[in-house]
């Protein structure tokens, strides 16, 4: 199997070149198309109870497909809803939190399912869960606009808006405030965000779907 990230106009595509039998994992949706015959199985990931959580807790889709190439070689095409930065992760046995719409694909044997957050997570916009993957093999995550990668050393600090969140390998993340008082929170711009603490890598994207949302709604008349 050979996994390639392309640069196609705006946003990125990934191509993944399988031979026969070969499968590669993606969220429903994604599958743009392929060159060769391919079969796609649907399963709720995780059982019944975590594809639930998935679903609503997580606010992710409960499904994810399973792509295996019918011919060798078969190239298969995947890409996020919106234009959007992809950036390949490796996993060792560890484990991912996600922010919202992070997921893409993966290969190997990793699980996608849901991770309790409590109420920082909920009162960051994420429900009562986040969206976790761990295992080993390639995970894919896109996040709109750019990705930046931040490497923090033991007890350094970086400090995240919740919908510029896509992505780190610790669990050490507190949701905070970003504006004081109802003056800056109102006109700063800057509301609910994540301090994460390292050793950690943290993936930030430098747009998202929520701020388009909020842009637009600033010129719709109700």
């Amino acid at each position: 199997m050979k996994v390639e990230i392309l640069q196609l106009g705006v946003g990125k595509v990934l191509k993944a070149t399988l031979e026969k039998n070969e499968n590669i994992f993606s969220e429903p949706g994604a599958f743009l198309g392929s060159k060769g015959d391919v079969e796609i199985d649907s399963s709720m990931r995780g059982g019944l109870i975590g594809g639930a959580l998935r679903m609503v807790a997580g606010g992710e889709s409960a499904w994810i497909n399973k792509l295996i190439a019918k011919d060798s070689p078969t190239e298969i095409y995947l890409a996020p809803a919106m234009a959007a930065d992809i950036k390949e992760i490796e996993l060792k046995g560890e484990e991912y939190v996600l922010g919202d719409g992070a997921y893409l694909a993966h290969t190997g044997d990793i699980d996608v399912s849901a991770k309790f957050g409590g109420l920082s997570a909920m009162m960051a916009g994420y429900g009562l869960m986040f969206l976790k993957a761990s295992g080993t093999g390639m995970l894919y995550v896109s996040g709109e606009g750019g990705i930046v990668e931040v490497e923090l050393g033991n007890n350094e600090v970086a400090i995240v808006d919740n919908t510029n969140f896509l992505a780190t390998n610790t669990t050490n993340m507190e949701k905070i405030y970003l504006a004081r008082g109802i003056k800056s929170a109102l006109f700063g711009g800057e509301g609910v965000g994540f301090r994460i603490r390292g050793p950690a890598k943290v993936y930030i994207r430098t747009s998202s779907t929520a701020g388009l949302a909020e842009i637009i709604a600033k010129y719709l008349k109700v």
